[in-house]
């Protein structure tokens, strides 16, 4: 407990360091994120064509979590992914 109290400024600005740090890295990788998505989207519509909407989605799904980074897997939930590529189909 004397180490907390002792370094607990310096513990404050390590926390915020990181804080910001995953903010830059997600705020980075996004629309990096973003173009993967959107070519992944246009492959899936020529391979799978029209009306199998669900199949599409799992591809591209399967085919971006073969091609991030790992650091990219943990900043974005499978939600925000799949939001992402909503945004890519709608992009199309």
């Amino acid at each position: 407990m004397s180490f907390l109290n002792q370094y607990w400024s310096s513990i404050v600005v390590v926390v915020i360091f990181l804080i910001v740090m995953l903010a830059l890295i997600k705020l980075g990788y996004k629309k990096y994120v973003k173009e993967i998505i959107f070519y992944l989207v246009i492959k899936a519509e020529k391979e799978f064509g029209s009306k199998t909407g669900q199949a599409k989605f799992a591809a591209v799904m399967t085919w971006l979590y073969d091609r991030l980074p790992a650091i990219v897997k943990f900043i974005f939930t499978k939600k925000q992914i799949s939001d992402l590529i909503e945004e890519g189909v709608k992009r199309m």
